[in-house]
């Protein structure tokens, strides 16, 4: 239940990650491996670097910290981290040529 002390928010997001990890994990080789599958239908672009990754627990603490916190204890709102962290799984796409960008933005 959401709240407004920092801390135990902080143990609370800490533990869901932590509980989440695999399943995060997972969603990002599923990505990953949907969106090499994808790009290797379009030659031109099969080169591309596809990475992934799971944003590291402390490193969304404190994005919630640096973006958040201060709007949220000032206006005494109940909240809860997991809610305000919509980054926690992210890919890249490295493409040898510029108009490789718009190949692949079509086909994903």
């Amino acid at each position: 239940m959401a709240s407004q002390d920092y801390e135990t928010e902080k143990v609370a997001f800490r533990d869901f990650y932590d509980t989440s990890w695999d399943i995060m994990d997972a969603a990002r080789n599923a990505f990953l491996t949907l969106v090499r599958s994808l790009l290797a239908t379009d030659p031109a672009i099969a080169g591309a670097k596809v990475e992934g990754r799971v944003k590291e627990r402390e490193e969304c603490l404190s994005k919630f910290r640096l973006k958040y916190l201060t709007v949220l204890e000032s206006e005494k709102t109940a909240y809860s981290i997991r809610d305000h962290i919509s980054d926690l799984i992210g890919l890249r796409i490295v493409c040898f040529y510029e108009d490789d960008v718009e190949r692949v933005k079509a086909l994903i």
